[in-house]
């Protein structure tokens, strides 16, 4: 398994995905990227996501069901409920290793979850 890529990048990409297309997606890119390459994506941070996180109270109860997502004033979205755990399952399921998890500060009222994850094997 050699894949072609040393590093992907996907922004904002699995917020448009149900869980099984997420999986299926995160599975793809590890197949395409090179032992010892990197996959860095961001999503909404899962767990203060408006309409699916914490704040709905419904975190575990709203996995995977669509809602509208207010970005700011002008801009809403619909983007699929997931839960912190259906992230690092993609990844882990997938064989990568995780690296890194970062919270950011994407706008003054966003959080934004940032994974960093490493296909396993020397570049």
């Amino acid at each position: 398994d050699m894949g072609v890529f040393d590093i992907t990048v996907a922004s904002f990409l699995f917020n448009c995905m149900s869980i099984t297309e997420m999986n299926q997606c995160v599975g793809d890119i590890h197949s395409l990227l090179k032992p010892g390459g990197h996959f860095i994506f961001i999503v909404p941070h899962p767990a203060f996501n408006s309409g699916c996180g914490i704040e709905s109270r419904k975190y575990f109860a709203d996995r995977d069901r669509l809602s509208e997502q207010q970005i700011n004033d002008e801009l809403k979205t619909n983007t699929y409920c997931k839960t912190l755990q259906d992230y690092t399952d993609a990844a882990i399921t997938s064989g990568f290793e995780i690296v890194q998890l970062e919270e950011v500060r994407t706008t003054p009222t966003a959080t934004s979850l940032m994974v960093k994850l490493r296909k396993s094997g020397e570049i």
